[in-house]
Formats: C-alpha cells, structure tokens, sequence
C-alpha cells in the first residue's frame, strides 16, 4: 500500500490561488476533529504552465506540509472526473472544497453527483462551513420507533 493510500480520510480540493490556504486550514480541523488523515488535492486544465503557477502550488504545497497534509497535483481538464477517480482510489471519506460561485463551474456539483456517498463540506471565503450530505440513497438506514 502506497503512503498516499494509507492516508485517505480528509481530502481538500484546491484551486491554484492563495485564497486556498483557508480550505487546508480548515481541512485540518476537520481531520483533527474526526481522528482522520488529510490530503490536498488539485486538479488544474491540461494546458495549465507549471512555470507559471509554480509558485502559488509551492506556497500550497508548503501550507499543506505546515498542515501535516501530502498534496497530489493532476492536469486535466475536468476536475470533477479526475478529483472522483481520486476519492474512488484512494478511499476518500470527506471532502473540503471552497464555496461555489453562482458562474462557477459547477464542480461541486458534479463532484456530488459523482460521489454520492462522500460528504462535501465548502468553506466560505469568510471561513464559515457549509457541509452538503451524502444523497439519501447512501444515508445509514435509521429506524425510527415510537413508544
């Protein structure tokens, strides 16, 4: 087993912007308060210049370390698809992701869609989270009984 797999539990997925810092930090707690591993995630387009980002994925990758996190950068040009192959490999239990925007790509969405059974917590830009349940079809059944 590879030391990627044998840390899945919290995975945050970020963009290539500073701003991110926020979702690892916020992942970390989450990780703290559930006794799990955490990753970091990012998914840029295909076409991405790894000169040109370079230096926000460092700031990243540092900020993921300074959070005891490994991160794992793909290039491809859907996020959703590569970041649910990941979740489905890795065994992923929960997922950090910024809040979406209303012209935003729909990547939590799709993302949802695509692991319905994986609960989804964005964090607001001003640090609030926000957690979208796994679809009723993979909730634990729950008797309820009157007495």
């Amino acid at each position: 087993m590879s030391k990627l797999q044998q840390k899945a539990g919290i995975l945050v997925c970020v963009t290539d912007q500073p701003s991110c810092e926020r979702l690892i930090k916020a992942g970390r707690q989450l990780a703290d308060l559930m006794g799990l591993p955490l990753q970091v995630l990012s998914v840029l387009p295909d076409r991405t210049s790894v000169q040109e980002r370079g230096e926000v994925l460092e700031f990243l990758y540092n900020a993921a370390a300074e959070n005891g996190a490994s991160m794992t950068i793909y290039f491809h040009d859907d996020s959703a698809l590569m970041t649910a192959g990941h979740v489905r490999k890795y065994g992923v239990r929960h997922l950090v992701t910024g809040m979406p925007q209303d012209t935003g790509s729909g990547f939590v969405g799709v993302l949802h869609n695509l692991c319905p059974d994986i609960p989804i917590t964005m964090v607001s830009t001003d640090g609030r989270l926000f957690t979208l349940a796994p679809s009723f079809e993979f909730a634990p059944h729950v008797s309820m009984s009157s007495k």
